[in-house]
């Protein structure tokens, strides 16, 4: 399953990314992500 952390690099989605990864296709984003409209429409 592909899984998408919005706040992925801070503590509680830092640790949700460790446990999700050894089962699934996971991505993490965080706030510098949303200044690029087309990195983020990449990853949906």
């Amino acid at each position: 399953m592909k899984i998408l952390i919005l706040g992925g690099t801070g503590l509680i989605g830092s640790a949700l990314e460790q446990h999700l990864s050894a089962d699934h296709e996971v991505e993490c984003v965080g706030r510098s992500a949303f200044v690029s409209q087309n990195a983020l429409n990449k990853l949906v």
